[in-house]
């Protein structure tokens, strides 16, 4: 098993936050409370992606795919169109 410190953790990627532990509750009630006035189905769609990529490579195979349905239009013809 791997052991770092949370600071390490912290300073490459491996966590976005590290709080103190009287603190953890009011910043978990903060996120959902972004979480909450985000578009329902990209939380949706980034829960599943969460649930679901546990292995890396299928992971990235997924994330693909979702931006690419939430972000394109694909056309008959083959070629995609970006929505903004």
């Amino acid at each position: 098993m791997l052991r770092t410190s949370l600071s390490k953790a912290e300073s490459i990627g491996l966590v976005n936050r590290v709080d103190k532990d009287e603190e953890v509750l009011a910043k978990a009630e903060e996120m959902s409370m972004v979480i909450a006035q985000k578009n329902p189905i990209a939380v949706k769609i980034a829960k599943t992606l969460i649930k679901e990529n546990q292995e890396i490579k299928k992971g990235l195979e997924k994330e693909l795919d979702f931006f690419v349905r939430c972000f394109y239009d694909t056309r008959p013809s083959g070629r995609h169109k970006c929505i903004s």
